[in-house]
């Protein structure tokens, strides 16, 4: 198979390098004003400047060739119902670059967590110095990311959302953001920022009977099962160091050249999951 790696900064040399770990697939990459058109492609990641995600998206799925397109896949949820309906109509594998679905530990709380219980879940997505060459919001940026997790751990609607943000560097837009989420039957907090000491990548997940945290930096885990009868109980800890030999972009890539192979455009990070986060994020944009 051969697979065009469009984009070539930091993340698609990321993409480019794993692939080559891949068997029976020929990577290609290409610079954003390569002359990639004309090429002999069979599947593409898409790693280019957020602004471009949805013109070449629309170019190669026009073209029949399957598109894994990192985020934001576009500027507008319009434009992704649009970028669904040519992938639908054509019959061409579409994804989203929504590593979190794969990596070990959101496996862990999928399989190990009652989430049919699910009370709250938090999520803390900082760095310093992660500002994108081409800014775009922390929503479109970071916030997509946890978007996708809740999505895949649970799906519901939307009620009520709370949103407050800072500039401290004077840039185009906060630098620090904080997004209450009230679902259906649980809520959610999600802290972002790319202005921030420390790098902190952690999911906790809640309900009345256990809770789980998640440091996805060491992939360490730390989940308690208790009650409350007047006070507090503790009635089971573990605490677990996940080894992976696999990264959840290999994984991910692996994925999406199985859905290729497979023509199957419903995977975990396919067509209705994009419509679903995508739509959730344009709640939260127009709050």
């Amino acid at each position: 198979m051969n697979l065009a790696i469009i984009g070539v900064g930091y993340w698609g040399s990321k993409i480019a390098e794993t692939a080559r770990l891949l068997n029976n697939v020929t990577v290609k990459t290409f610079d954003v004003n390569d002359p990639w058109h004309n090429e002999s492609i069979d599947a593409a990641v898409i790693a280019t400047p957020a602004e471009t995600h949805n013109d070449i998206t629309r170019i190669l799925l026009d073209k029949h060739i399957p598109v894994l397109v990192e985020k934001p896949i576009a500027d507008s949820f319009a434009q992704v119902q649009e970028l669904i309906e040519l992938a639908d109509k054509n019959n061409t594998v579409m994804q989203s670059g929504h590593i979190l679905l794969f990596t070990k530990t959101t496996e862990y709380i999928k399989e190990n967590f009652d989430t049919s219980n699910l009370k709250l879940l938090e999520t803390r997505r900082l760095n310093f110095g992660n500002i994108p060459a081409y800014q775009i919001p922390l929503e479109k940026h970071l916030l997509i990311h946890d978007l996708a997790l809740v999505d895949y751990i649970k799906q519901e609607k939307i009620k009520r959302i709370n949103t407050n943000g800072i500039d401290v560097l004077s840039t185009e837009y906060n630098d620090y953001t904080i997004t209450n989420i009230e679902f259906e039957t649980f809520s959610s907090t999600h802290h972002c920022s790319w202005f921030y000491p420390i790098k902190t990548r952690s999911v906790s997940v809640i309900s009345n009977k256990e809770l789980v945290y998640v440091d996805d930096n060491t992939n360490g885990i730390i989940h308690k099962h208790g009650d409350y009868n007047s006070r507090l109980t503790l009635k089971e800890e573990q605490t677990i160091t996940i080894k992976d030999n696999m990264s959840p972009l290999q994984r991910e890539l692996e994925h999406f050249l199985n859905s290729v192979e497979n023509n199957d455009n419903n995977s975990i990070n396919g067509i209705a999951h994009i419509e679903r986060v995508y739509a959730n994020l344009e709640t939260i944009t127009n709050a």
